[in-house]
């Protein structure tokens, strides 16, 4: 809503129009769907088809999460340090498995690492935005 309205008007057409208004209701009936979704009332998809009222998702299938055992390393990360910044954290790297078959350099960039740290745990943005 707010990137919306502090963008110039040139530059709104990729953006979705929410006002403030829109933003509060969408926002409430966002967190009553969450509650069903966790209840089990709703699959996945049927969550994404429904608080995605912008048409922002191309699709909304989703893989089944992998349960995990656990806090991920993010989960700690964040628990520990309330400002943690993962800018200041990770650096892109090159990266060479000696225990490989075949080893090769491979290039671990910021988002790789984030991704591999975070264990499924991205928000639904990070998981399923358009490119």
């Amino acid at each position: 809503m707010l990137r919306y309205e502090n963008t110039i008007p040139e530059y709104r057409a990729h953006l979705a129009a929410f006002t403030e208004m829109d933003y509060v209701a969408w926002s409430a009936n966002a967190a009553r769907l969450r509650r069903e979704y966790l209840d089990g009332k709703h699959t996945a998809e049927e969550f994404l088809r429904r608080i995605d009222t912008a048409h922002v998702l191309d699709s909304y299938e989703v893989e089944q999460p992998k349960r995990t055992t656990g806090e991920s390393i993010w989960q700690r990360r964040v628990r520990a340090d309330l400002n943690f910044d993962p800018v200041t954290h990770y650096t892109g790297m090159m990266f060479l498995d000696l225990g490989a078959d075949d080893p090769r350099w491979e290039l671990r960039t910021v988002e790789d690492q984030i991704r591999e740290d975070q264990k499924g745990h991205q928000s639904l943005r990070e998981k399923y935005r358009k490119e």
